[in-house]
C-alpha cells in the first residue's frame, strides 16, 4: 500500500540456506526446560528440532521423546528461535514498525505455533508481549492474536482475540504488525495490513499499563507443546510435527522516530521472581523460567 512507501527493510530472513543448517546469527536457539503454561516440552538447540529443509524453510520440529537437559526432563523435545535473549545481547531489536512472517502451522492437539515479540531490557510481563499470532493444532479455522503487559503493582495482564476464518492450518499464511506509537494493528494476509485488530493505547485504563511505547522489541518463533492453551497431545497428534517458516521481515517507518528506551528497573530480576513468587504461589524455580521466556 501506498503507506509503506516511505518504510524500510531493517531485518529479513528469506531463510536460503542449505539442508540442514541452523539458522544464523541473530537467531538464537533455545535449549532448556520450559515450564511455563504446563507445557511439556524441552527446547533444545539440536538439528533434530531446529533447521533448514534446503527448500527456503525453517523447520521447528516437536519430536515425542523423553529427554533431559540440565537434569530437567520433558516428555517432548521441540525448537524455539529468537532474535537475542536475556542472557545475550540481541542481534536484533526494534521499536515500532511492520513486522511479517509467512509460515505454516502443524495441525494436531497439543501443537501451538507462535510468530511473536517482547520487550528489551526488562522482564516479563512489565517489558511487553505481543503475540502476532498463536496457531493452535486442535482449531483448523482459527488464529489468536494478543498482548500480555503488567499492571501497576507489577501483576499480568493479558488480551487476546479469537479470529475465525476458513483453512487457517490448511496452508501458509502471512501474519502482520503494524506498530505505531500508541497503537498496534494485528493481521493475516491482508491486502492492507493497517487494517486488522486493532489495539490503541488510549482504551487501556489503569491499573493496566500499556508499555508497547516503552522499548524496542526482539522477534521469536517458537512450537509448544500440552500447556492450558494448546491442550494435551492424545493418540491423533502425529509426531514430529513440522512448524515451518517461509521468511521474516521487519520494516521501519522512516517518518516515525522512536523515543530513547528508558533505563532498566533496578534488579529487574529479583523485582520480578518476589512479585511472581507473593502474587502467584510460584516456586523460586518457577519464577526464574516465568521471568525469563
Amino acid at each position: 500500500p501506498a503507506a509503506f512507501a516511505d518504510w524500510t527493510l531493517t531485518f529479513s530472513d528469506e531463510i536460503n540456506g542449505p539442508a540442514g543448517s541452523q539458522p544464523a546469527a541473530p537467531w538464537v536457539l533455545k535449549n532448556e526446560r520450559w515450564y511455563p503454561n504446563q507445557e511439556l516440552q524441552v527446547y533444545t538447540n539440536r538439528p533434530d528440532n531446529v533447521f533448514l529443509d534446503g527448500q527456503g524453510h525453517l523447520v521447528l520440529r516437536a519430536k515425542e521423546e523423553v529427554y533431559t537437559i540440565n537434569g530437567k526432563t520433558g516428555s517432548y523435545t521441540s525448537g524455539r528461535i529468537a532474535t537475542g535473549d536475556y542472557e545475550q545481547p540481541s542481534g536484533f531489536s526494534q521499536q515500532y514498525g511492520k513486522w511479517e512472517a509467512r509460515i505454516k502451522a502443524p495441525v494436531g492437539n497439543g501443537l501451538v505455533s507462535s510468530w511473536w515479540t517482547v520487550g528489551e531490557g526488562e522482564y516479563w510481563p512489565k517489558n511487553g508481549e505481543i503475540d502476532i499470532v498463536e496457531l493452535v493444532g486442535r482449531y483448523l479455522d482459527k488464529y489468536f492474536p494478543g498482548i500480555h503487559a503488567a499492571k501497576l503493582d507489577g501483576s499480568h495482564w493479558t488480551l487476546g482475540k479469537t479470529i475465525t476464518k476458513p483453512n487457517v492450518l490448511a496452508g501458509w499464511h502471512t501474519y502482520t504488525m503494524v506498530w505505531t506509537p500508541g497503537q498496534i494493528v494485528l493481521s493475516m494476509d491482508a491486502t492492507d495490513p493497517t487494517q486488522g485488530w486493532v489495539l490503541k493505547k488510549e482504551n487501556f485504563l489503569l491499573p493496566r499499563v500499556w508499555p508497547f511505547d516503552d522499548r524496542p522489541h526482539r522477534a521469536i518463533l517458537c512450537l509448544s507443546v500440552g500447556g492450558t492453551f494448546g491442550g494435551a497431545p492424545d493418540g491423533t497428534t502425529v509426531f514430529p510435527a513440522d512448524f515451518l517458516v517461509d521468511y521474516v521481515r521487519v520494516y521501519t517507518d522512516n517518518a516515525v522516530t522512536p523515543p530513547p528506551p528508558p533505563p532498566a528497573a533496578p534488579n529487574p530480576r529479583q523485582t520480578a521472581r518476589e512479585g511472581l513468587i507473593a502474587g502467584r504461589a510460584l516456586t523460586a524455580e518457577e519464577a526464574d523460567v516465568t521471568v525469563n521466556p
